[in-house]
Order: C-alpha cells, then sequence, then structure tokens
C-alpha cells in the first residue's frame, strides 16, 4: 500500500531549461551559454552538496569572469533571471495538493541555496510535507546513501513509496532499494500522464 510520494522538483515540478543556472549566470555575466557551462561546471558537484557556499561559487566566477560586480548584486540578478527562467506547472502542483489528502507528499531535489532562497519567497514549499534538499543534506542523487537517508527519515517501507524524476539515473537506486517510480519530464510529458501513472501506482 502506498503511504508516501516524493517529488524532483526541476524537470518534474518547474519547467526551465536544462542548464537553468549556466542560462542565470550567462544573463549575468554577459558570457555565452556554452562559457558558463562550462566554468560553473567546475564547482556544480561541490555547489549542489553545500561543500561550496553561494559566496564562494560567485566569487570564482566574478574573478574568472572579470566582474566587479558585487555578491549582493549578482545574488540580486540571479533571483531575478531564475525566476523568468523557471516556472512552476500549476497541473503539477494541483496534484500535489490532491495527493496531500491522501498521502504524505515530500520534495527530494538536487537543489542549490540560490534556487531555495528563491522557493523559500514563493510559497513551493507549502505544498509539501517536508523536504530532503541535496545542498542541505552534503550528498545527491544518485548516491544511494541519500536514498536510505531519506527513507530513514520518512519512516515509511520503500515499498510504501512512490518516487517520481524526470532523469533515469536518478531512479535506479529507488527502483533498486524497492520504490516505485515514475519517469516523468513536464517538459516533454503531460501532466495528465502523471497523474494517470500515480493512479496505477497507488
Amino acid at each position: 500500500m502506498i503511504k508516501a510520494i516524493l517529488f524532483d522538483f526541476g524537470g518534474v515540478i518547474y519547467q526551465h531549461p536544462k542548464e537553468v543556472i549556466p542560462e542565470v549566470l550567462a544573463r549575468i555575466y554577459g558570457q555565452p551559454v556554452d562559457i558558463t557551462i562550462k566554468e560553473y561546471g567546475k564547482y556544480k558537484d561541490d555547489y549542489f552538496t553545500g561543500k561550496l557556499s553561494t559566496t564562494e561559487l560567485i566569487k570564482s566566477l566574478s574573478t574568472t569572469f572579470n566582474s566587479t560586480k558585487s555578491t549582493q548584486e549578482v545574488q540580486e540578478l540571479w533571483l531575478k533571471h531564475y525566476s523568468e527562467l523557471a516556472k512552476p506547472n500549476n497541473e503539477v502542483l494541483e496534484i500535489i495538493q490532491n495527493l496531500r489528502k491522501k498521502y504524505k507528499v515530500y520534495l527530494f531535489s538536487n537543489t542549490t541555496e540560490m534556487s531555495n532562497m528563491h522557493n523559500s519567497k514563493t510559497g513551493l514549499y507549502d505544498y509539501f510535507d517536508g523536504l530532503f534538499l541535496s545542498y542541505r543534506m552534503k550528498m545527491k542523487k544518485p548516491k544511494e546513501e541519500i536514498y536510505e537517508k531519506v527513507i530513514s527519515e520518512i519512516e515509511f517501507e520503500p515499498q510504501e513509496c512512490i518516487f517520481i524524476d524526470d532523469e533515469p539515473k536518478n531512479l535506479e537506486p529507488a527502483k533498486n532499494m524497492g520504490m516505485r517510480t515514475i519517469l516523468f519530464d513536464v517538459l516533454i510529458n503531460s501532466p495528465v500522464k502523471l497523474r494517470e501513472e500515480i493512479k496505477k501506482l497507488s
């Protein structure tokens, strides 16, 4: 019997470019996206796992791109451009609202301090019973330990959970633990498909 449903964030709830942070950085620093992908890529893993702070990241990138913008100015521009590029899918939010009448619903996401800052202001987190964010947990999907930590904290058996993600590699550890999984990409798939898949599994 299903008791809990875990949602990934970007690509499942939020519609944004796959390389949304490099897109944001390209706008801030006036650089081509392929250049910001390459430079940000040097820090991405450490940033997503909280080993590198936003301030440290910005200082490194500003040095690379010879920018005189202050850390605060970069943060303000980051939030501005991110909010322009990343929008929640309202149909998916409606699905989550309805699911909460019957199940515990959690957000389980590889995410960053800046994305968290944005989400905290939008009310998005109010849709969930709990948050599992990689930068806070100091590890990220698809590392097996993060799934074990999540299961331990929500106190449900893996077989009682559905996990939804837009990346096949992130579903594999969940499957191996015994969770039921759904591959869903909001940029490609209709929320109707998501609703049907959840209904089928639950």
